[in-house]
């Protein structure tokens, strides 16, 4: 299907995608102190970057 993909086509999914990306490395690294770090909870507020 010719739409399917289309999505990715935007500039501005690809703007969100690599703001994704970005914060990804950035927080890769904190402390994992608790289960619930600001990392992993800002992390599991992010979509998934595909």
């Amino acid at each position: 299907m010719e739409y399917q993909n289309s999505f990715r086509k935007l500039v501005v999914w690809q703007n969100a995608k690599k703001l994704i990306t970005l914060i990804y490395k950035l927080t890769k690294n904190f402390p994992r102190e608790a289960t619930n770090s600001r990392r992993e909870t800002g992390q599991r507020r992010l979509p998934k970057a595909a």
